[in-house]
């Protein structure tokens, strides 16, 4: 986990683009679809800009992330869970209606690990 901890500034200057608010942010609530009620986890939620915004649509969003520092930030305005992706264990199986990444894919590992647990299910 140590890697990530050292980025902390570095995210924080990335995501203050304004591309982030005004591009990003936008273009993934619009292709995201959730009902009200919901219980979603924001993988690699990082400060949490994105959860509160999926938050403002009436759904339950838990941050993870595997920056302590960022999951602090995050978990000041919603629930987060400091955990090194793609091991989600900490979840039971079924307990949540949906999962989403943003911009944090391309930093997994494994990503292949992440994909294949949930499509054995189905």
């Amino acid at each position: 986990m140590d890697e990530w901890n050292g980025l902390t500034e570095w995210w924080l200057e990335e995501v203050d683009d304004p591309a982030y608010a005004e591009e990003v942010i936008p273009l993934f609530l619009e292709i995201l679809e959730v009902g009200e009620g919901e219980l979603i986890l924001d993988l690699g939620c990082g400060e949490g800009r994105v959860q509160a915004a999926v938050a403002e649509r009436g759904v339950t969003v838990v941050g993870v992330d595997i920056n302590v520092e960022l999951g602090a930030i995050a978990a000041a305005r919603h629930p987060v869970v400091i955990q090194r992706l793609p091991d989600l264990s900490c979840f039971r199986d079924g307990c949540v209606d949906g999962a989403y990444l943003v911009l944090a894919l391309e930093h997994l590992h494994d990503s292949e690990r992440l994909f294949a647990e949930r499509s054995e299910e189905h």
